[in-house]
């Protein structure tokens, strides 16, 4: 590991995001405009080692990884232990 002391840290997240149509019309459909990260440090250590550990964390962060590369995801739902179809294909 890097052995780098940090004092303190704070970061603080923002999500911007927007919500079209309806649920009642059953057209709802979400969609992430972007993600904003500030990060505050306290430390004695030099500005590179700082912003070194910093680097790394990054690309390390497997969120941050899932934002910027998209990845497939993939979803079961279970109802009663059987398998809920989905988009109410059952119903119909």
């Amino acid at each position: 590991m890097l052995k780098i002391k940090v004092d303190h840290a704070r970061v603080n997240v923002t999500a911007s995001y927007r919500v079209r149509g309806s649920v009642l019309r059953g057209d709802i459909q979400a969609e992430m405009i972007g993600v904003e990260t500030r990060l505050a440090l306290d430390s004695q250590e030099p500005p590179e080692r700082i912003a070194r550990l910093v680097e790394l964390a990054e690309r390390g962060c497997f969120i941050m990884s899932a934002l910027q590369n998209p990845v497939s995801v993939t979803s079961t739902v279970a109802l009663n232990g059987e398998a809920l179809p989905k988009g109410g294909e059952a119903s119909k």
